[in-house]
């Protein structure tokens, strides 16, 4: 047992416990003062500070004692639980109003992980302004000012800015005074980019036995497991030294590697295969939501059940049309358009990301992607132009899709899941224009009307030879795009 005082004490539900062990990975990676060389914030972490046979209720009580910071991590789950409730009354019945600041309210999750629970604050929590860690697009800013908390830093005040008008003479608009304007306003940009909420799964690594996974049985509980065979290797995210993992059969015991994800991110080799399999993943995912995909790996929705035009309704928002059949205008052709999009897991750095280029594509009978030959014949090309809003709207669009609604979607792998934020990446910067923005909610419940007709119009039916330099470029693209390759 270690006699250092922390100096923040997490206080969690088991629920949320993958997500609090890489808070406190990031609380401890900084300083207490801000500077590289101070001394590195300590947390107090269960799984971290209490050894085996050590009493836990003494050692949570001599903590909750210490004085540090108590980081309460509130989801539904947290307030069910008896563990929890100990060690937090502990701390309001020290200080009822919370007078000296110990008790910092991390808003974590406000829908229980079965979705049978809705956040319920008991007080003193209600009265208390929260940190809010709920969207996972807010994290970074969240874990600044947490940080700013812990270090008892004051509260910054707005940006120190040179007078303008207050010299006593009136100031007359201009031309240099627009652009100065445009240069210092603060803006968030959202990307395309959507964010892991856990830390992503170890990879596993064995000698196969077999030379094909042809070879696996179908009834032996396999069916849940992706796998990849390659150079003589199985990868996957199943515990293989798991004593009961189904796949122990099938591999050489003795030669088991297992990569956490972080080590994964910083080799090559590791790194795609990783992506590989977790992009298999995504793809046996997409499937299972009747979603196909092309020889070149763009999904695209399927016509509905009964083979007619499909509509998608999520929550609140309208009706959306992702696969019709459209009738050219100067032709007369028949052909079907699909919302489409490129889907595959990135790193940028070492950090994990869903990428989401959304596009639209084009069937003949609106099962079958057109291959090169059927191209030769028919070669549909759209020949319109996306706004910013439209691209961001099909983005969210396609999360919301794959999550059911939900916050996040999770993507089962037969071992340790993914979970994704279905709020994209943003970053802020300091140039933009003033008044210039628009509202995410009307991005997600704004109707875009026929937009399938409007794209159908827009296209060109034209011979192959035509867009040979085109044919050209996207393999060059297709090539050229190393993660995540196949690694079977």
């Amino acid at each position: 047992m270690t006699a250092e005082k922390p100096d923040v004490f997490l206080c969690h539900n088991a629920a949320d416990k993958d997500w609090v062990r890489e808070l406190g990975t990031r609380l401890e990676a900084e300083s207490i003062d801000g500077t590289p060389d101070g001394r590195r914030i300590r947390v107090f972490f269960d799984e971290w500070d209490i050894e085996r046979g050590e009493n836990i209720v003494a050692r949570l009580g001599q903590e909750l004692a210490s004085g540090a910071f108590v980081a309460v991590v509130m989801s539904p789950e947290f307030f069910a639980s008896d563990w929890t409730r100990f060690e937090w009354t502990d701390v309001v019945a020290r200080d009822p109003a919370n007078k000296g600041g110990r008790l910092l309210p991390l808003r974590r999750r406000d829908l229980s992980r079965d979705g049978a629970r809705r956040l319920a604050l008991p007080a003193p929590f209600n009265a208390l302004r929260h940190f809010d860690f709920r969207s996972p697009a807010r994290f970074e800013a969240e874990f600044q000012d947490l940080l700013r908390r812990i270090r008892n830093q004051p509260l910054p005040r707005g940006r120190a800015l040179p007078p303008r008008y207050s010299s006593g003479a009136p100031q007359q608009p201009s031309q240099a005074h627009s652009i100065e304007a445009a240069e210092t306003v603060s803006e968030i940009l959202i990307s395309n980019l959507a964010p892991f909420t856990t830390t992503p799964p170890a990879l596993y690594m064995a000698t196969a036995m077999i030379g094909s996974l042809s070879e696996l049985p179908v009834d032996t509980g396999l069916e849940t497991i992706v796998l990849k065979l390659w150079d003589g290797k199985l990868l996957t995210f199943a515990d293989l030294e798991d004593p009961e993992c189904p796949l122990n059969s099938f591999i050489d015991p003795y030669v088991i590697e297992r990569h956490e994800f972080h080590k994964c991110a910083l080799n090559r080799d590791l790194k795609n295969s990783w992506l590989a399999l977790a992009n298999k993943c995504l793809a046996r995912a997409l499937h299972k939501k009747h979603v196909s995909e092309d020889e070149k790996g763009r999904f695209y929705f399927l016509p509905g059940p009964d083979g007619n035009d499909r509509k998608i309704t999520i929550g609140a928002a309208k009706p959306r049309e992702v696969a019709a059949k459209k009738r050219h205008n100067v032709t007369g052709e028949e052909f079907w358009v699909h919302y489409s999009a490129s889907i595959r897991f990135r790193l940028i750095g070492s950090t994990p990301f869903l990428r989401i280029l959304p596009s639209y594509g084009f069937t003949r009978d609106g099962i079958v992607a057109l291959d090169h030959k059927q191209a030769a014949r028919f070669r549909v090309k759209w020949g319109g132009k996306q706004d910013s809003a439209t691209v961001l709207r099909q983005v969210l669009f396609w999360l919301r899709f794959m999550s059911d609604g939900h916050e996040e979607w999770t993507i089962e792998t037969g071992g340790t899941p993914i979970r994704v934020a279905v709020m994209p990446a943003t970053a802020e910067t300091q140039v933009g224009i003033a008044l210039d923005h628009i509202q995410i909610k009307a991005l997600v419940e704004d109707s875009t009307g026929d937009e399938l007709t409007a794209v159908a119009d827009s296209a060109q039916i034209i011979d192959a030879t035509e867009d040979a330099g085109n044919e050209e470029q996207e393999a060059e693209d297709a090539s050229g795009d190393e993660d995540g390759g196949e690694a079977e």
